[in-house]
């Protein structure tokens, strides 16, 4: 009787953290919903309804994808890369992946914003200080000014908030 008793404790044992694992995950899944749910406004609202700026997304300076447009093709390994281009102004490439693209030109790189172009569409990147907005736009719909204008804004916005 004992024997059985702890030998069916043992074996729950296995199952009850197995268990805690898959709620764990979960739960990590739905902290990047939350995540992404309290900036992804940002991106719909102010960036993309401004009219100035295409498609967007917001990454923090670790590389990570906070929020993004739904048709905004940015791989965590290009949020990666972009990140890396701030802390080191003096490593200047000549041009980046970015969209599923090999050929972005760098235009010009400042201390917290770069500017990027490919043909017809090109892109502001401004970094904060916990995140980098990157906004895009395609020349026949909307002036670069006018992206860079609104990217950095936000930017400034950010920044005021602590971000």
């Amino acid at each position: 009787g004992r024997e059985e008793g702890a030998k069916r404790r043992n074996r729950s044992v296995p199952q009850t953290e197995e268990r805690r694992e898959r709620k764990r995950g979960r739960g990590e899944r739905e902290e990047g919903k939350k995540m992404s749910a309290l900036w992804q406004p940002y991106i719909d609202e102010y960036l993309v309804r401004s009219g100035n700026v295409g498609k967007g997304a917001i990454i923090g300076t670790d590389g990570v994808i906070w929020a993004k447009g739904s048709d905004f093709d940015l791989s965590f390994e290009e949020a990666n890369s972009i990140s890396r281009l701030f802390p080191n102004p003096r490593n200047r490439p000549t041009s980046l992946n970015m969209a599923g693209s090999t050929t972005w030109i760098i235009l010009r790189m400042e201390e917290d914003v770069i500017y990027v172009r490919k043909g017809q569409e090109g892109a502001c990147i401004a970094k904060g200080g916990t995140c980098i907005i990157i906004g895009h736009y395609h020349a026949e719909e909307s002036a670069p000014g006018a992206c860079n204008v609104t990217v950095e804004s936000l930017r400034e916005y950010l920044m005021d908030c602590g971000y």
